[in-house]
C-alpha cells in the first residue's frame, strides 16, 4: 500500500503523541507500506518514523532546494535522519520553499499514492498548500483518505466503547478520561473516507 501523508504542523506534544498512536494503530493492519512524505516537522516525520518502525519504506518528496532551511532548526536532525533512510527521493524544480512548491509536492505525492492519510482538523487551509487544500486535491482525484484528528466533541455520555454523532456528521469514538487529561483536549478521531462515506475504526 502506497500512502501519502499531510497534516498540520505546530501541534502540541500531547496531541502529537495521540497522532503517533493513531498512525501506528492504523499501520498495524497494513502488511506492506510505502510512505510518501515531505519529512516536515509534525505529522510528516511522525508518519515516516512509524512506517519505518513498521518495517515499511519511505519515499521523500522534497518541494524545493531550500526546503530544509525553511523547517524549524529543531527538526533538521530528524529530517536528515529520515531522508537518509528513504528508498527514493523525488525533488521538485523549485528553489524557494514557497506555498506553491509545497502544494506541488503534495500533488506529486497524491499522484504516486493509493491513499492519503491527513492529520486535519476539518477546517479550511490557513494558507495556500495547507492540509485542507491537499484533502481537496485528494477528493478531486477520488483517492481514498483516512483522517486522523484529536479531539472529537464529547458525546452526551462517555462509555469507552460507545459511539456518538459529531457535529460534522461523522462519528466520534469516546476514550477514557486519562486520555483526555493527557491530551488536554477531548478524544481521538480516526475516520476512513471512501467516495464520500465515513466509518470509524
Amino acid at each position: 500500500m502506497r500512502i501519502a501523508i499531510s497534516g498540520h504542523r505546530g501541534l502540541r506534544a500531547p496531541v502529537q503523541a495521540l497522532v503517533d498512536q493513531a498512525i501506528r494503530a492504523a499501520l498495524a493492519g497494513q502488511p506492506e507500506v510505502t510512505g510518501l512524505s515531505c519529512l516536515a516537522d509534525g505529522p510528516d516525520q511522525i508518519f515516516a518514523r512509524a512506517v519505518l518502525d513498521h518495517g515499511g519504506q519511505i519515499e521523500a518528496v522534497i518541494p524545493a532546494a531550500l526546503y530544509r532551511d525553511g523547517l524549524p532548526a529543531g527538526a533538521h536532525a530528524e529530517y536528515d535522519r529520515l531522508l537518509a533512510c528513504t528508498v527514493t527521493v523525488h525533488r521538485l524544480p523549485f528553489t524557494q520553499s514557497t506555498p506553491e512548491a509545497h502544494m506541488a509536492a503534495s500533488e506529486l505525492m497524491l499522484q504516486h499514492a493509493e491513499q492519503l492519510w491527513a492529520v486535519w482538523d476539518g477546517q479550511p487551509a490557513r494558507g495556500y498548500g495547507g492540509t485542507a487544500d491537499v484533502v481537496s486535491a485528494a477528493r478531486a482525484l477520488g483517492l481514498p483518505m483516512q483522517v486522523i484528528w484529536p479531539p472529537c466533541p464529547p458525546p452526551a455520555s462517555e462509555p469507552v466503547l460507545s459511539f456518538a454523532p459529531s457535529p460534522r456528521g461523522a462519528f466520534c469514538i469516546p476514550v477514557p478520561d486519562w486520555v483526555y487529561r493527557l491530551a488536554g483536549r477531548r478524544g481521538l478521531l480516526v475516520a476512513w473516507e471512501i467516495t464520500g462515506w465515513s466509518r470509524w475504526r
